[in-house]
């Protein structure tokens, strides 16, 4: 199942349950929307009402003042009567014009037709009473006057309770009015809280059946993640770990509690075997140009623990529903044994290479040393060809050997209290023959130096051999090599030094590794360039370090640090 196709079936489930939900809460939000409007329009109708009903029992008071104050004037005919009459009918008449827009309905504006003519009967009737007043002073006793006063009195007081009363039925409707709307809202109200009651139970319901499938959705995502073999990481654009399977978890050593929420680089460390530098750009160009792109090749995986695995695979670009870009899928397994065979089928070949080159030369040195029956001297240099060349067949094969059992890790430690001197003159001496043909100089440092170390006797002999032999293989003639012992906390140091070739700098990473030669050695120097392979994994199995400075031309000096496994 490819990365792309896996998380869409992962979202599948999840997808469905939010577009349920969704769909629910739009249901719910536009019966609200329509039960909140309604209860605004009842609200601003009944706010609008109570209005109406205060501004009509407003009118009945101005009203009922006025008849006062009309009263007041017909029995005393009184100045400030009249004025404070004409001051409130002002106000009257200006309070009607600012309220007549408000009261818009049918009989409503019946209703203020009534109050306002009357109001303007009024005025004029209360004119005439005081005109009437003015005029006839002198003959305000008599009774023609009187008569036409308590008539005009009369039709007043007709008109004020005929204003009166359209102002107490106006404030009346809306009151009517006001208490109905009231009960509406209350009725929708009610049935507004029985609806949120339901809602909840509902949403409750839709909830726990969603949270219930979701949480299937996830326990089957779960085992599907936890059932494939391969690593699998999902991250998002800000490189956030969002999941995390149990591939995942076994091969970097992190567990999913720790690593879900964290950043992909402090989990997740993939370097380039060449040249140890972070390898994620196959993860950038599939999160940027939204394609699939392979892991690099030699990519190693840096675990917890520090220790390296290497992986190898892929990273796919993870798509929303509108197509965008909205992460990475990035899947990862062990090719170690993928490796492994790759580095054997390449060992075997290149082992038959380095066999055919000395037994090709034997087989030439013994066929030549058989045909010639005269000079017994060439015939002797070309059996000691033969020999030299069988010689070297015999030390490549040892070294394989010795390599198939450090790779199969068959190696047991015997540890022994040796003398670290007496030991490395043994190697010298079995050296004997090569350092006479170079003429090369070894010095130790100091002369009689002695210390007994508990290790394994045989593996750390092989090791030696092995570097010194590389200090004497690859010196000048009539050069120099010398071996310094340096006292140290836990164990020594042994330092070896030579005056030879030296190494380049772009080769240095590559010395410990197998099969490599340098590419400044001289041509008659042999070997398959095993020995300091051999030598670095003899050294790591007795609990010790291998380490070189070089400058290419100068020389070459080695540091072993052996601890003290007494």
């Amino acid at each position: 199942m490819s990365s792309i196709s896996f998380w869409k079936y992962t979202k599948f489930n999840k997808v469905n349950i939010k577009t349920k939900l969704k769909a629910l809460i739009i249901i719910i939000c536009i019966i609200y929307l329509i039960i909140g409007l309604t209860i605004y329009l009842l609200f601003h109708n009944h706010q609008q009402s109570l209005q109406k009903s205060s501004i009509a029992q407003d009118i009945v008071l101005r009203i009922l003042e006025k008849r006062f104050l009309a009263d007041e004037y017909i029995s005393t005919y009184s100045e400030r009567a009249k004025l404070q009459w004409i001051l409130k009918q002002g106000d009257l008449k200006k309070r009607l014009v600012d309220v007549n827009i408000i009261f818009n309905g049918s009989i409503e504006k019946d209703l203020f037709f009534v109050i306002n003519d009357s109001v303007v009967a009024s005025d004029y009737l209360f004119s005439q009473i005081v005109q009437n007043h003015e005029n006839n002073l002198s003959y305000a006793s008599s009774d023609i006057v009187l008569q036409k006063q308590l008539r005009l009195a009369s039709q007043l007081l007709v008109n004020v309770q005929k204003s009166t009363s359209a102002a107490t039925k106006l404030a009346d409707i809306n009151r009517e009015i006001v208490a109905e709307s009231f009960q509406k809202i209350f009725f929708i109200f009610l049935f507004f809280s029985v609806f949120l009651f339901l809602t909840l139970i509902i949403t409750f319901r839709v909830i726990w059946n969603s949270a219930s499938e979701l949480h299937k959705a996830k326990a089957e995502d779960e085992a599907i993640l936890n059932g494939i073999g391969d690593g699998v990481v999902a991250i998002d654009l800000l490189w956030n770990i969002i999941l995390f399977n149990k591939a995942a978890s076994d091969m970097s050593g992190w567990s999913r509690e720790d690593a879900m929420g964290k950043s992909f680089r402090d989990v997740i460390k993939f370097i380039r075997e060449s040249d140890r530098k972070e390898n994620i750009k196959f993860i950038k160009e599939a999160m940027i140009l939204g394609k699939v792109n392979m892991m690099e090749n030699h990519t190693l995986l840096i675990r917890k623990d520090k220790s390296e695995m290497p992986v190898g695979d892929s990273a796919s670009p993870i798509f929303n529903e509108n197509g965008q870009v909205v992460g990475v899928v990035i899947i990862f397994r062990d090719v170690s044994k993928e490796q492994e065979a790759f580095r054997l089928k390449s060992d075997f070949a290149y082992a038959s290479h380095q066999f055919r080159t000395p037994v090709t030369k034997a087989l030439w040195g013994l066929e030549i040393a058989l045909e010639d029956k005269g000079n017994s001297q060439k015939k002797n240099e070309h059996l000691m060809d033969a020999y030299i060349s069988l010689k070297s067949i015999n030390e490549l094969s040892n070294h394989l050997l010795e390599i198939s059992e450090i790779d199969q890790q068959r190696i047991i430690k015997k540890l022994n209290n040796i003398e670290i001197t007496t030991l490395v003159n043994k190697v010298l001496k079995s050296l004997q023959d090569r350092i006479k043909r170079k003429n090369i100089t070894i010095i130790i440092k100091p002369a009689n130096y002695s210390l007994k170390i508990k290790t394994d006797p045989k593996l750390l002999e092989k090791a030696l051999f092995e570097v010194l032999e590389n200090a004497i293989g690859y010196n000048k003639k009539d050069g120099e090599v010398s071996v310094e012992y340096i006292p140290q906390k836990g164990g020594i140091l042994i330092q070896i030094k030579d005056s030879g070739i030296g190494i380049t700098n772009e080769q240095e990473q590559l010395i410990f590794t197998k099969f490599f030669r340098g590419s400044n050695i001289p041509e008659e120097s042999i070997g398959a360039g095993l020995g300091l392979y051999i030598a670095r994994e003899y050294i790591k199995i007795l609990g010790g370090r291998i380490w070189f400075k070089s400058q290419e031309g100068t020389g070459t000096t080695f540091s072993i640090f052996l601890p003290n496994n007494s």
